[in-house]
């Protein structure tokens, strides 16, 4: 059987509501030999009933979250949050963290990782972070527009040749204070954090980018999917 890989939905409160999860996740998942759990808000009991069956988690990109998650009031550029589905996230990185499952986290993701396990986010590069990049990219979204420098000896490193990475971009928020027991292991030119690990304990890596929308043109961003399930599997062979 191919391990059970949580995946949190979006959830959108306008009109009637509707909860939701874009498809290449989906398939990126599927083609590294997971099953995706789709899951939506509900109560924590339910959520570890769910989790008492998974083998991993993937954390998807999404909306900005909520300042008051960190501490913080909103920064004026702050765009559309929604405390269900940041509700939702938390619970599901609670649970993971607590049964040691591994964790792979995108974009919102990785922010929402940060947070849960102690950390904060910038609100808004373009005013925040000293001459930023454009972390916005208008170009294919398949396309790597800008390069990050990768932390040699991380787990990350590993997965790619050379020190740096071409990757897409589609944020304005990020990594701000980086979480205990995590360590940033990549970096745009700008000083933006666009990765982070985990230094003990289950694996969780996050990034900022999008790697399953680049899987078509860019065939190594795969290897964070395989990572993640080839980790599922370890776990899954302790506990039989």
């Amino acid at each position: 059987m191919a391990p059970m890989i949580v995946v949190p939905c979006g959830h959108d409160w306008k009109g009637a509501g509707k909860y939701y999860l874009h498809q290449p996740y989906v398939d990126c998942l599927l083609e590294a030999g997971g099953t995706p759990l789709l899951t939506v808000h509900m109560d924590r009991n339910r959520i570890a009933d769910i989790m008492a069956c998974a083998r991993g988690v993937l954390l998807p990109g999404g909306i900005d979250i909520d300042a008051a998650l960190f501490d913080e009031e909103p920064h004026p550029q702050c765009g559309e949050i929604n405390p269900v589905w940041d509700q939702l996230d938390m619970m599901v990185i609670a649970e993971a963290l607590e049964r040691k499952l591994p964790i792979l986290a995108i974009c919102r993701g990785i922010q929402i990782l940060n947070i849960a396990a102690g950390g904060s986010i910038i609100q808004d590069i373009p005013s925040q972070v000293n001459r930023p990049l454009k972390h916005m990219q208008e170009a294919p979204r398949w396309h790597g527009s800008h390069n990050v420098r990768l932390k040699a000896g991380s787990v990350l490193s590993s997965l790619f040749s050379g020190d740096q990475v071409a990757v897409n971009s589609f944020h304005h928020q990020a990594v701000g204070r980086v979480a205990p027991d995590f360590e940033a292991v990549a970096f745009s030119s700008d000083g933006v954090i666009e990765a982070v690990e985990r230094q003990s304990g289950s694996f969780a890596l996050g990034v900022q980018w999008h790697p399953e929308l680049m899987v078509s043109h860019h065939p190594s961003m795969r290897r964070l999917f395989a990572l993640l399930l080839e980790h599922a599997h370890l776990l899954r062979k302790e506990r039989r």
